[in-house]
């Protein structure tokens, strides 16, 4: 059955989501979208304090994932593949 991917939870920043809320909510694991959330679009490098909130995560066990309309180049330059 296809599953349709929706987001369960909206913040103005990203690292304002807390780890302990998406602990408490059960989830483990994230997929996030790559430009304009984890990175703005003209950058392939993410901000000291989104590094810092994806290895509280890391940390914590969650597994992430990223989703993109963009290239898989451009992905892969983010994502370090």
């Amino acid at each position: 059955m296809l599953k349709i991917l929706y987001p369960k939870l909206y913040a103005p920043s990203l690292v304002e989501i807390e780890p302990e809320l998406l602990e408490k909510l059960g989830l483990k694991g994230i997929l996030l979208d790559l430009d304009n959330t984890i990175v703005s679009r003209d950058s392939n490098r993410y901000s000291e304090e989104v590094g810092e909130w994806l290895g509280e995560l890391r940390a914590r066990g969650f597994r992430l994932g990223i989703v993109s309309n963009n290239s898989r180049q451009r992905v892969g330059a983010v994502a370090g593949l």
